[in-house]
């Protein structure tokens, strides 16, 4: 991540750029990570999950890049999304996410 200018963030997400997600596997790769707004890429972990249960922490919108994933939303419908598919979570749904391998998603909050 470079913040060219005051406020202006670029960055190139190719596979080399991209960190291990401590917080909920797979690899992420961040465009911007401060007080107002984080953005960033997501990619599944190689391996298919049993499903990784998820409590949004903030408001967030992702979009679908690459691959599929099935999200469970607790006391609601099961989402099956994929590329050009976008979905936005208010701060406190619980979902499941059963992504498969090759799953990448752009996910912002703030």
């Amino acid at each position: 991540m470079a913040e060219v200018s005051d406020g202006v963030f670029v960055t190139k997400a190719g596979d080399e750029s991209f960190e291990a997600d401590e917080e909920v596997g797979g690899s992420v790769h961040v465009l911007r990570d401060d007080a107002d707004v984080q953005a960033g890429v997501w990619a599944a972990p190689e391996a298919p999950a049993e499903g990784t249960v998820f409590e949004f922490p903030h408001h967030e919108t992702v979009y679908v890049l690459d691959g599929e994933v099935e999200i469970e939303i607790e006391g609601g419908p099961t989402l099956n999304l994929g590329p050009g598919d976008m979905a936005s979570f208010r701060k406190g749904v619980r979902s499941t996410w059963r992504p498969q391998p090759g799953f990448k998603e752009f996910w912002v909050y703030g």
